[in-house]
This record gives C-alpha cells, sequence and structure tokens, in this order.
C-alpha cells in the first residue's frame, strides 16, 4: 500500500507527544455501556442517537452509525483535541482551525472553513447560547434533519443538569472568550462524514458556563466556522491500534456521554 495512505511517522509522533501532555483537570466521568460503541462503550450504541462531549466539542451521533463508526468518531475526535489544545489557545477563533487541521492528519479529507459573524439583531436577550445554536443550525440546510433532530436532543440534554457541561466547562469556561465545536457525526455517500461547526465568542464579562450564559446582544460578538471532513477509512484503519495505544495511556479526562432524556 502507498505511503500517502498512511499518517507518517513524523505526523503521528508529533500528534502523539502533544496528545499525551493533556490534561482535563481529573475531573471522573464515567464510561456508557459496553458493546457496540467506542472505546470503553462511549458515543452509544450501535443504531442508537447519542451525545457526548469531547473536550471542547459537543457531539451527536445518528442513529445509523454502527460500533466501528463510533469507535473511529471517539478516537479522532479525543486525539485532535489533545493535539490543537497544545497549538492554539483554546480561547481563540484559531483552535477551531487547528483542530480541523489535527482531524485531516489523522486520515479525514476537509472542506474549506466558512467564516462568518453571528447577526444578533433579532435574538432576544436572556436567549441561552444552547439555545441560540438549536436556532442557527435549524436555520442551515445544509444539516439534515437527522443531524438536526441528534444535535438538538444533545443540547437539551447538556442544558438540563450542570454536571453534565462540567467537563465540557473545563476546557473552555471561565474568561470572556471562548471557542468550542458542535459536530453531527453522520454516514455520507457511503463515507463516515462529520458537519462541524466552531463557535467563537467576544463578551464583555467572564462566562463560567458558555452553554447556559444568557445572551446580551449588546455584550457580545459571535463567530461561526463551519466544514465537512470525510473519512479516509483505508488510512484510518491502519492507525486505529496505534491511535488508541496512545490514548489509553494519556492522562486526564476528554470525553463525557450526555444521556439524550
Amino acid at each position: 500500500m502507498a505511503d500517502s495512505q498512511y499518517i507518517s511517522n513524523a505526523i503521528l509522533h508529533d500528534h502523539v507527544a502533544r496528545a499525551s501532555l493533556a490534561d482535563a483537570g481529573g475531573i471522573s466521568v464515567s464510561a456508557a455501556g459496553t458493546g457496540g460503541g467506542g472505546p470503553e462503550g462511549h458515543l452509544g450504541q450501535a443504531g442508537q442517537e447519542a451525545g457526548a462531549t469531547i473536550g471542547q466539542s459537543v457531539v451527536s451521533i445518528v442513529a445509523g452509525l454502527d460500533g466501528m463508526n463510533r469507535r473511529d468518531v471517539s478516537n479522532t475526535l479525543e486525539f485532535a483535541s489533545r493535539a490543537s489544545n497544545h497549538v492554539a489557545q483554546t480561547n481563540s477563533q484559531q483552535w477551531f482551525t487547528d483542530y480541523v487541521d489535527s482531524i485531516s492528519k489523522l486520515g479525514w479529507g476537509k472542506q474549506a472553513i466558512t467564516d462568518r459573524q453571528v447577526d444578533l439583531s433579532q435574538v432576544t436577550t436572556g436567549t441561552s447560547f444552547a439555545d441560540l445554536i438549536k436556532d442557527l443550525i435549524n436555520a442551515d440546510n445544509s444539516f439534515t434533519d437527522e443531524q438536526k433532530k441528534v444535535i438538538g436532543l444533545t443540547l437539551d440534554s447538556l442544558l438540563k443538569q450542570q454536571n453534565r457541561r462540567a467537563l465540557f466547562n473545563s476546557f473552555n469556561s471561565g474568561g470572556s472568550d471562548s471557542t468550542f465545536s458542535v459536530t453531527a457525526a453522520t454516514v455520507k455517500n457511503g463515507a463516515l462524514a462529520l458537519r462541524m461547526v466552531g463557535f467563537y465568542f467576544s463578551a464583555t464579562q467572564n462566562v463560567t458556563d458558555c452553554l447556559f450564559f444568557s445572551i446580551n446582544k449588546t455584550n457580545i460578538t459571535i463567530r461561526t466556522q463551519t466544514t465537512d471532513v470525510f473519512a479516509n477509512q483505508g488510512t484510518i484503519d491502519a492507525n486505529r491500534a496505534s491511535i488508541e495505544a496512545k490514548l489509553h495511556a494519556a492522562t486526564g479526562d476528554y470525553i463525557n456521554d450526555t444521556p439524550l432524556d
């Protein structure tokens, strides 16, 4: 098989070195059930919708993904989160670009990132950031109805209980600027695919819980960065064991499964 179908040893070593240093602060997280999902049962059972936070990313899984798909999504997003968190400041707009670049080095093709400022003129004061995200995604025709549904369920679940947001908040809250992403995993044209939106905000006050944060349109600026990435399954298959070995040895919790209740 051609060398180009593998992650180069130098790139993988560089990502592994940075990823192994990341530490989410020792917050304890219980794994979901075992069997059909990703490593240690993350990202739900095959054939079921699922939600999670991975680092500073809210992740939604449509029902059609099988167990190996979920495993690859979990591996990719955790590894890329650990790597990118040692490249860019996690409260800078550059973080999302580096996060997507890290994913692309792990066997995924990427499309160009579309950047825009969110028009807040019609947003009702007091709207939570999570509700604004749902409104923006529901208005975006590039998301399927199934993706919109599972993203909405995941965000609703996170809003219900503060402890469900604790690990996520440990990565991206506490300052007046922050960046995080919302990702929907699906299968498109026979290939595993991720539809990703990065959210960057700059506020006039410190934000300790960015999804629950109430928006006042006079004191915050929000930008989005949107892209699609598609799995090169041969490359991912070839490197799965190496990536999982490094993730197993890494310190700090990154994944918190979110019940869609």
